[in-house]
């Protein structure tokens, strides 16, 4: 993992947290917050797995002389 999928992660479950947080005081039931969560952190996962690690690639230039 880089640091971007690291960065990525805690934002996903900082969000996640928050969003359940929300749902408990409304009184939502507890197994659907859980599914949410679920959900929700699955989401991130996979957006966090999809990031591409950008390759640094250097050019050799030859000079004839």
């Amino acid at each position: 993992m880089n640091s971007k999928q690291i960065l990525y992660m805690i934002g996903s479950l900082i969000l996640t947290a928050g969003l359940a947080w929300g749902a408990y005081e409304l009184d939502v039931p507890t197994l659907w917050i859980v599914i949410g969560s679920v959900v929700a952190l699955g989401a991130g996962t996979m957006s966090a797995a999809s990031i591409k690690q950008v390759k640094q690639t250097t050019t050799h230039v030859s000079s004839a002389s």
